[in-house]
């Protein structure tokens, strides 16, 4: 296609002379552009998809900020047919990996089950449509996540992650590539599983590597960072810093260049904490019931006058107390009257 007929197709101008092919190319890009949108699928603003994690912070906060919407820079076309190839393998590898012998293919909501019972409090929120699937979120670590599978290979149990990349990619891949590392740590964290079975296929000849790793005390916590500063940052509203090594496949460049130019206006901003109110109501409050309390107190010493020199008057932690009235309270004021002096207890024990 030229360069003129490409800007024509573009600006939709003269269209007799654009082609026949220019027009049909034009119209499919823009119906993989629309199913694109209408497939996305949108974390809640509550939380972090791990497949951003290794990301810039900026951009996590930007996804939090305009999560539940369309905000953000769609891929260009063949960014976007290239996903869509890697979930279709995704799904042929998973009916193969069921058929696999030695395989045991792990019930992901019976796995949330076993996490919750370890003290995670992950919950799954439900199955795609042929149930290979299952999401999951958490609360505390502010994630909202879909892994792959779960799998007990060789007596072992480990979550199983496709990945898919082209021939030069595969060709250098020795060990898992660093972005999947946070990914799958996220997953590890949510369900409390420490091994990872990374299966990398070269998407131009279907060859395959598959990498068991271990996540690390230390990635676990390079992760609880982020997650930390990200969280931070939604609550006081102010975008954190960026990373400039990670603006490549970026949606959020122009929301970042608005932030970079002191432009960027956020969308839904946090209320201000009233903490000076706070402070005047809990002084009112403690007031309030401190006064209480004497009104208690003052009651609580009238029923329960003793003179403190007869035998059943005890004496506990300085304070006194009957050991006949058991219906008043427990500590007295010996200086009011006592309704049980000897001469009366008499009485009391004769049922007078």
């Amino acid at each position: 296609m030229g360069l003129k007929s490409l800007i024509a197709v573009a600006q939709g101008k003269n269209a007799e002379s654009v082609s026949f092919e220019d027009k049909f190319l034009k119209n499919y890009e823009e119906a993989v552009k629309a199913k694109e949108l209408e497939e996305r699928q949108i974390a809640p603003s509550e939380y972090i998809r791990p497949s951003s994690m290794y990301g810039c912070e900026r951009m996590l906060f930007f996804q939090r900020v305009h999560g539940g919407s369309q905000n953000g820079e769609q891929s260009e076309v063949n960014l976007i047919e290239i996903c869509q190839s890697g979930t279709d393998r995704h799904l042929d590898i998973q009916h193969i990996v069921e058929r696999m012998e030695g395989v045991e293919c792990l019930d992901l909501e019976e796995m949330v089950k076993e996490a919750q019972a370890k003290g995670i409090k992950t919950e799954f929120v439900g199955w795609n449509e042929d149930h290979t699937e299952g999401r999951c979120k958490n609360d505390e670590l502010s994630i909202y996540f879909q892994p792959d599978g779960v799998i007990r290979f060789n007596g072992k149990d480990v979550i199983l992650e496709i990945k898919t990349e082209s021939t030069y990619q595969f060709s250098n891949r020795y060990e898992p590539k660093a972005d999947h590392k946070w990914q799958a740590t996220c997953y590890g964290m949510g369900l409390g599983i420490d091994y990872i079975l990374f299966f990398y296929e070269d998407r131009n000849f279907c060859k395959k590597k598959p990498y068991l790793w271990k996540i690390t005390d230390e990635m676990k916590q390079a992760v609880l960072n982020k997650i930390r500063t990200v969280n931070s940052a939604c609550k006081t509203g102010i975008p954190p810093e960026k990373d400039d090594s990670k603006c490549t496949y970026c949606r959020y460049k122009n929301e970042c260049a608005l932030v970079d130019a002191g432009k960027w206006v956020h969308p839904n901003p946090p209320e201000k904490p009233q903490t000076a109110q706070k402070d005047t109501n809990r002084k009112k409050a403690n007031k309030s019931t401190g006064k209480k309390k004497k009104a208690s107190t003052g009651q609580n010493t009238a029923l329960r006058a003793v003179c403190g020199n007869c035998e059943h008057c005890g004496r506990e932690l300085g304070a006194y107390y009957c050991s006949i009235d058991k219906d008043g309270s427990m500590y007295v004021d010996r200086r009011k009257k006592c309704k049980f002096t000897p001469s009366r207890f008499k009485g009391v024990q004769d049922g007078k």
